[in-house]
């Protein structure tokens, strides 16, 4: 399950470097994630299919809307975990909240605060990786991650006109500048010393065949509405990633409870710390 965890994120992750592709490709794909957006109703799905069993999914559906720069953006999200767990994650911009089972339960506008000024202050310190520039000087040479990609002018996703981006990822050479790129003092301390062996590179690289990916932007716009990516993997399954954005900067209702139980208790319910403490 790790494996397939990193691999999820490696999947997640193709359409934010593929700005590293060919010129055209570039442009396109940088100017979608210049462009801020204020709202939109925003599903996202990862999930693995293996052979004629149900796919597993973890979906994540429904209405954010931005509050600004370093601010949490307000949101209503219904959640769904391989149906196993369901549940529906609520911002106000200022605290979180969690419906499950009918219950209501919050994580407190205290850390929500205290946790966003972590985040500042660690943005602050670290290094990113927001151009191709950026990749160079830390030793990346994202242009050969993606050896195949194109451009297709008349698309059509998340119900309008969009260019499409699509390209082939090299799983090899992503995983060994993945691992070059921890090996460096500011990402080894993030860390904590975990590092990826080259036979695990192996590992990972021979479970996957021919990873590939989407990415539409409006053509109005400009502005990011789907990505989608999948792989194969060797002797297990498929695995997906879809993001979909529609009604873009349109405006949304977001109606967050003033209250609710510590995030604590639903917690300990999950995990099952409920029953260790009573049978104690």
């Amino acid at each position: 399950m790790k494996r397939l965890a990193i691999l999820a994120c490696l999947l997640a992750g193709l359409a934010v470097v593929v700005s590293a592709c060919g010129s055209k490709e570039a442009s396109i794909v940088d100017r979608a994630f210049q462009q801020h957006i204020n709202s939109a109703q925003m599903t996202l799905r990862m999930s693995f299919q293996q052979g004629a069993h149900k796919a597993q999914a973890f979906e994540l559906t429904g209405p954010f809307k931005s509050n600004g720069d370093n601010q949490l953006p307000s949101f209503d999200f219904k959640v769904n975990a391989a149906d196993q767990l369901k549940g529906e994650a609520i911002s106000s911009g200022k605290n979180v909240f969690v419906r499950y089972e009918g219950q209501t339960y919050e994580v407190g506008a205290d850390k929500i605060a205290e946790f966003q000024r972590k985040m500042a202050a660690k943005q602050d310190k670290k290094d990113q990786v927001n151009s191709l520039a950026d990749a160079q000087r830390l030793g990346l040479d994202l242009k050969s991650w993606f050896p195949q990609t194109s451009v297709k002018e008349n698309a059509r996703a998340a119900g309008v006109d969009t260019t499409r981006v699509s390209g082939r990822l090299d799983i090899d050479k992503a995983l060994r500048d993945f691992a070059k790129l921890l090996q460096r003092p500011e990402f080894k301390a993030q860390m904590h010393g975990q590092q990826f062996s080259d036979s695990q590179i192996r590992a990972l690289g021979a479970m996957v065949s021919d990873p590939r990916f989407t990415l539409d932007v409006g053509r109005r716009d400009g502005k990011l509405r789907q990505i989608t990516a999948n792989a194969r993997i060797k002797g297990q399954g498929k695995l997906t990633f879809l993001l979909v954005l529609r009604d873009v900067d349109k405006p949304v209702t977001i109606d967050a409870p003033s209250s609710g139980r510590p995030i604590q208790e639903l917690l300990q319910k999950i995990t099952g710390g409920t029953k260790q403490q009573q049978g104690a």
